[in-house]
């Protein structure tokens, strides 16, 4: 397995293909894959002169030989070319039967194996056979098609964008600025749901037009147009299977999927590290790769420098049991706008998640001594790991509902009646407990806020997800917060040329754990003060680490944001960059943010994040990546400041 990298291409509607540009365009996508890039230009659907440009950029992982160079053609004359970003864990299993009908492989590269697989047996069985990550471009002249195709959960990402006189693809957007045919335009449509839910669900993003493909799909180019196709969705429900399962026959199977999901994500050429928060995902997954691999495991972990929300014993416990080679970072004060500014770069978007700045800076460090990294990220939303899961079950019980409102009495010196009655939909509930922005401050902040529009697209998410009950939820969780840490995951870790893998979200486990009653993961009861969620990893963990390890609540990053927006250089920035910024723009509500943000600054109260902060996170964090994204382009930010400021780091 030779790709975590990049692959883009364009087709050109009107004029010929430039391999300038094709070379300028996979030039900014080089920190993806430093190792290896290719470019060519081909003639397809009827054109008279090439009119479709391909790049690729490689990170070599396994056969690092030239073998592995992309773009890689196979056929009689050539006729089928592929460009892949990601990792085929099963690539191997299908290279003696391929070889058996008469393929002669160069090397030792999933890449070749997935242009045989293709050859051999179409694009439909081939993704059926396959286990991976990945975004792929597969052409064939043959018949003059085509494929963009995206993995089954979405773990990496295929951006596209459309005009009338070019159709674009990409692992990362940025790449788009180089063609001169792109206009970036802000999805004024798109900003609400930013604002409330700190992420854009579905495939929209915040500039219109540039969309991300769906996960489990792929899209079909040919000369009569474009078509999508759904190849794979989380399994239909089952009829109930709790006293089946209660006899004893889930742990078993879901211990054999768990190995084999660390397991089979260990296929490398190059040594595996793996990113150790301390909490049960990751220390799981740090003690069954421990025992999987044949040298001392290497894990990396961040920390901040509020202590009270550290959980470095919580590392350093499950390091010591692992017999790990630890790696621990303090994300220094002085980092925080470097930081802010790079990761808004590379994750091309406004930076929602604070704590993605240390892990951006981890990564980093982490890229030093490793190529490859595990991260338990998916299986909270998988396996119901957040309390709302157990909330919502909780709300079908009058006890609870009355404590609610009581609590909401208190707080806000109102009560909810349709919650307290239990008249209020279950699923409006369940979608605004992610919600960040109370939707008066949103519609104080952008005069043209729809929170009606963003609340209809979300229902229509999750009715249109398969599962019964908390699995429903699980699974829309998995198709819309979970996404945006996908991606997050991707960029901050490209961005120093680490390739991130994902174990539990193997797809094959994911559809076992759809076949489960919801009681092995979430229970309606609590456990003292800890809410027995993700249950049937907790146990796991508790067995291995004990039970005060896993019993205990989630913590979180501890980055206090007032602490950096009140003093220093990012004081100076925001008050001379950024509100300047957003008066100007004239997008957002000025007089709001900066009355929330001289407040805020002269409170001699303890400072702590709260739902008007969230507010000055999210407007600050859309100004600077608009300042980039949209009144000019990020790549030449990037020339001019950012790579400075990256190697400062």
């Amino acid at each position: 397995m030779d790709n975590m990298c990049s692959i883009l291409g364009f087709i050109e509607k009107k004029q010929v293909a430039d391999i300038h540009t094709v070379e300028q365009m996979n030039r900014v996508l080089r920190h993806r894959g430093p190792d290896d890039a290719g470019t060519d230009v081909l003639t397809m659907f009827g054109a008279k002169q090439d009119n479709v440009g391909i790049g690729f950029n490689r990170l070599s992982i396994r056969d690092l030989s030239q073998a592995g160079h992309q773009p890689m053609y196979s056929g009689t004359n050539g006729d089928i070319i592929i460009t892949f970003n990601g990792e085929i864990y099963n690539a191997d299993q299908f290279r003696e039967s391929l070889a058996r009908k008469g393929y002669t492989f160069r090397g030792t590269s999933d890449t070749e194996v997935l242009l045989y697989l293709y050859e051999e047996f179409g694009i439909d069985e081939m993704l059926r056979l396959i286990d991976g990550m990945f975004a792929i471009c597969l052409i064939d002249k043959r018949q003059d098609r085509i494929y963009l195709i995206r993995d089954r959960i979405g773990e990496k990402p295929l951006y596209y964008y459309e005009n009338n006189t070019v159709f674009m693809w990409a692992s990362e957007y940025k790449a788009f600025y180089e063609h001169p045919a792109f206009i970036p335009e802000i999805a004024l449509e798109n900003l609400t749901e930013y604002f409330m839910f700190r992420y854009v669900s579905g495939d929209d993003t915040l500039l219109r037009y540039v969309k991300n493909l769906t996960p489990g799909s792929y899209m079909v180019i040919g000369g009569s147009g474009i078509s999508k196709v759904k190849y794979w969705d989380f399994p239909e429900p089952e009829a109930d299977r709790t006293a089946e399962f209660a006899a004893g026959k889930a742990p078993q199977e879901f211990d054999r999927l768990l190995e084999k999901a660390y397991r089979s994500r260990l296929v490398s050429d190059v040594e595996i590290g793996v990113q150790l928060s301390g909490g049960v995902d990751s220390s799981c997954l740090t003690y069954y790769t421990s025992k999987a691999n044949d040298h001392r495991l290497k894990t990396f972990g961040i920390t901040f420098g509020d202590k009270v929300y550290s959980e470095e014993k919580y590392m350093a416990q499950a390091a010591e049991k692992c017999n790990a080679e630890t790696h621990m970072y303090d994300f220094p004060n002085k980092l925080f706008l470097k930081s802010w500014l790079l990761t808004t770069y590379f994750f091309e978007a406004p930076m929602n998640h604070e704590g993605t700045l240390g892990l951006f800076y981890l990564n980093k460090r982490a890229s030093e001594k490793v190529k490859v990294m595990l991260c338990g990220e998916g299986a909270d939303e998988t396996m119901g790991g957040y309390r709302r899961f157990y909330d919502i079950l909780q709300y079908k019980k009058p006890g609870h509902r009355i404590k609610t409102a009581l609590k909401q009495l208190l707080k806000e010196r109102k009560i909810n009646l349709p919650v307290l009655f239990g008249m209020a939909d279950p699923d409006l509930i369940f979608i605004r407990a992610t919600q960040y922005s109370d939707d008066s401050d949103v519609k104080r902040l952008f005069a043209k806020y729809d929170c009606d529009s963003v609340i209809k697209k979300r229902t229509e998410i999750l009715h249109s997800t398969r599962g019964n009950s908390i699995r429903k939820y699980m699974n829309y969780e998995t198709i819309t917060y979970c996404q945006d840490l996908l991606m997050r995951a991707d960029k901050t870790s490209m961005a120093s040329s680490l390739e991130i893998r994902v174990p539990y979200l193997m797809p094959e486990l994911l559809e076992y754990e759809n076949r489960l009653p919801d009681n092995c993961f979430v229970t309606s009861h609590s456990n003292g003060a800890i809410y027995n969620t993700k249950k049937i990893l907790k146990e796991k963990c508790a067995s291995i680490f004990g039970k005060e390890f896993a019993y205990r609540p989630k913590m979180g990053f501890g980055i206090v944001l007032m602490d950096y927006f009140s003093s220093g250089l990012v004081k100076d920035h925001i008050e001379e960059k950024i509100l300047p910024g957003i008066k100007k723009r004239g997008i957002l509500n000025y007089k709001f943010v900066q009355d929330i943000y001289q407040r805020k600054c002269s409170s001699r109260a303890s400072i702590k994040n709260d739902s008007k902060l969230w507010i000055l996170w999210t407007a600050f964090s859309f100004e600077m990546w608009a300042q980039m994204y949209i009144d000019g382009n990020p790549n030449r930010y990037y020339d001019n400041c950012g790579q400075k400021l990256q190697e400062e780091l």
